[in-house]
């Protein structure tokens, strides 16, 4: 983020309540940044403004609506900055190993949504598996969907580490004006949502950033499986275990 940066958070909303944006330091310790009272039968949009200047250390920042007796309806809720430090397209890379339908599925969210297609630059799926992406009935149904931002690679099984580099060479190779990789499973439960915030966030860090993500359990979305990964460089020699801290949540 720059010096000053600010964000708010645009929400039609119809009915009575109180909207509140909340935060919370890297302790975990919530605040309030910001409220405001509604009182609308129209749908009307909402603007709340707030400064992102308390984040040294992490934390988090979310919208709350309170209500009592009355109706309060919220839809679309969108968080923006005045102007983002650049506009760069994000391209996405799938490594896929005998998970058809599931590979397929996620093929489809990312390119059923058309919000989402207006910011990828390409779609890198290596297929490193028996069983292919390629063998299913809707295959080019959902290849339809990309505009020709799809590029379906097929190879032996080098693991996961060989099917992302596959992806990230073959980005390298597309005239090196991107800037932002996203590297995907292909057996996740996409929201086309968490796409977007990720190319917003990367496209508005002020310098190159390597952010992993957190390992949820499919069918028990709400407990966290493996976070705060960490390898010690010097120590990645031959006989020699990384070492990895993982937490997990009940």
């Amino acid at each position: 983020m720059d010096a000053d940066p600010r964000t708010g958070s645009g929400v039609p909303v119809r009915g009575a309540g109180r909207l509140e944006i909340h935060a919370s330091d890297a302790e975990g310790e919530p605040r309030i940044l910001t409220t405001a009272e509604v009182a609308t039968p129209a749908e009307q949009e909402v603007r709340l403004k707030v400064s992102l200047d308390r984040f040294m250390d992490g934390g988090s920042i979310w919208l709350e609506a309170v209500t009592s007796a009355e109706e309060l309806t919220i839809e679309d809720v969108r968080w923006v900055i005045s102007e983002p430090l650049r506009e760069r397209l994000t391209s996405v890379v799938i490594c896929t190993f005998n998970r058809a339908d599931d590979c397929l599925n996620t093929m489809r969210a990312l390119g059923e949504d058309t919000e989402l297609l207006a910011v990828l630059e390409n779609v890198y799926v290596v297929d490193q598996g028996t069983d292919t992406v390629q063998s299913r009935e809707d295959f080019d149904k959902v290849v339809g969907l990309f505009q020709g931002k799809l590029r379906y690679l097929r190879q032996p099984n080098l693991g996961g580490a060989g099917g992302f580099t596959r992806g990230m060479f073959e980005i390298s190779q597309a005239g090196g004006k991107h800037a932002n990789v996203l590297l995907m499973d292909d057996d996740v439960l996409l929201e086309p949502e968490t796409v977007l915030r990720m190319s917003a966030f990367a496209n508005n860090s002020t310098d190159p950033v390597i952010v992993g993500g957190q390992m949820l359990y499919l069918y028990h979305p709400n407990r966290l499986h493996i976070g705060a990964e960490f390898t010690d460089l010097p120590m990645l020699r031959p006989g020699v275990r990384s070492q990895a801290h993982c937490t997990t949540w009940t």
